[in-house]
């Protein structure tokens, strides 16, 4: 029972992310400048938001964690002015240029964000040590 409620789970926040990247409202985010696309919080629902498709996010910081998943790993990362952000290493995003991280590494990462539960997560398309 509860793998199929993990399914069922993991079903509805890739819905919930395709429904609000076809989304065609948007609102202007104070903090960057940008426009984004958002989905508004309800009980039942995930705040989801997307970036522009042509915009690209760069972020530096220092891993203070790692989460293993199947298909690579999700890097907890603290940016200099204190921010936490999260930084998701996939094998299919980076191909030959995949590579696992300790816990205190510095990287610069950048690619396509989105916004669950408040926390900024960049998809990693390239990135540099520092």
């Amino acid at each position: 029972m509860k793998r199929f409620n993990k399914q069922v789970l993991a079903a509805a926040v890739i819905i919930m992310s395709t429904a609000v990247a076809c989304s065609s409202s948007k609102q202007n985010n104070p903090a960057s400048g940008d426009s984004t696309v958002a989905a508004k919080e309800t009980k039942d629902s995930v705040a989801t938001q997307v970036a522009p498709k042509d915009s690209v996010y760069t972020a530096s910081g220092t891993i203070t964690e790692i989460q293993r998943g199947k298909d690579g790993y999700v890097a907890v990362m603290k940016a200099a002015n204190g921010t936490s952000f999260r930084a998701m290493m996939s094998f299919i995003n980076l191909q030959k240029e995949f590579r696992s991280f300790q816990p205190g590494d510095k990287l610069q990462v950048s690619g396509d964000t989105l916004t669950v539960l408040g926390l900024l997560q960049v998809q990693v398309k390239k990135y540099t040590q520092q």
